[in-house]
């Protein structure tokens, strides 16, 4: 597979797809012949009822689905922070919990560096009642011509300690609340200190050239973790089980913990190739939750491992299909 970032921003618009799944031969983590079937759909984010799999809308996928294995699930989330009932408050937290997983990240509202004597502090934030998940929000930036690699386009990060140039630059808004930024962190001189800094907090899309999926990517072999686009918390390294209950804290305006079931009755996908034929249950790999809009993308994938005396050279060979749950 083509290691290209092009069009794999889940945030991309998205087409609808006549064929309701798509074929992908390559290899898994151990150098195994791999072939996967894979579907992407979308379903509404509120539904009074479990929403069976094939009952979303079909739509096409995007390069980074596109591989032939990657192992557990993720969560990546596009939307904003409400504060709790709608007060204008300096500080708060978000939560995202899946099992007995969570991710939390403390947003703040807007502050700066300022200069004090001969050194400098932070502001206190501003009250704020919201604030927009992005990436750009978070522990990062440019500083003498150095991108912070784990994120080139946040705020925060400087390679000197100067107050008089520093005096006044934005702080991130968005921090895990065990890494908070504190005034050491800044100007640490040298750019090889850069893995001592706060990780920066976000739920959102992870682009190929941040770290660690650019270190990930160029390894003789990539590392199947450079499929995984969301944040490390948010990886699992099990599939997610059908109607597994998604919280959500403080990412609604009206509702201070939401929760949404992802759908259930997954498909059994069959495959045939030279007289061997296997059947899986289609497994939930990607899930992504956009509350601007309302909806989940969930991408479902069939594995199976190729047996090395199989030519796999001709696609054309290749025979799968799905079969719904009522008729398995």
């Amino acid at each position: 597979m083509k290691r290209s970032n092009i069009h794999e921003n889940p945030f991309a618009p998205l087409s609808i797809l006549d064929a309701t799944c798509r074929p992908v031969l390559g290899k898994d983590g151990e150098n195994r012949k791999v072939f996967s079937v894979l579907s992407k759909y979308i379903y509404p984010l509120f539904s009074p009822t479990p929403i069976p799999a094939l009952n979303g809308q079909a739509i096409g996928l995007l390069s980074p689905d596109m591989c032939a294995w990657k192992p557990g699930s993720q969560i990546t989330l596009a939307g904003t922070a409400y504060a709790p009932f709608g007060n204008m408050i300096r500080e708060f937290q978000i939560e995202i919990a899946a099992g007995k997983s969570r991710h939390c990240i403390q947003v703040s509202g807007p502050r700066k560096i300022q200069r004090k004597g001969f050194g400098f502090s932070f502001t206190d934030p501003t009250p704020i009642s919201s604030l927009i998940l992005g990436i750009g929000y978070s522990f990062g930036g440019e500083s003498l011509g150095f991108n912070y690699p784990p994120n080139p386009i946040g705020q925060g990060f400087h390679l000197h300690r100067n107050p008089l140039d520093i005096h006044g630059k934005p702080l991130p808004c968005l921090e895990h609340p065990s890494q908070l930024l504190r005034p050491e962190h800044i100007g640490i001189r040298d750019c090889k200190q850069w893995a001592t800094l706060p990780t920066p907090a976000h739920c959102g899309f992870l682009p190929a050239q941040f770290h660690p999926r650019s270190l990930w990517s160029t390894q003789a072999r990539p590392d199947p973790r450079w499929h995984y686009t969301a944040p490390q918390e948010l990886c699992f390294s099990k599939c997610l089980p059908p109607g597994t209950v998604i919280s959500i804290r403080n990412c609604h305006p009206t509702l201070p913990l939401l929760q949404t079931q992802l759908p259930t009755h997954p498909p059994l996908v069959w495959f045939q190739l030279e007289g061997s034929a296997q059947a899986r249950v289609m497994e939930i790999q990607d899930v992504h939750i956009d509350l601007t809009i309302s909806r989940i993308t969930v991408l479902w994938r069939a594995s199976f491992l190729v047996p090395l005396n199989v030519d796999t050279t001709d696609s054309e060979q290749l025979q799968f299909g799905v079969i719904p749950p009522e008729h398995a």
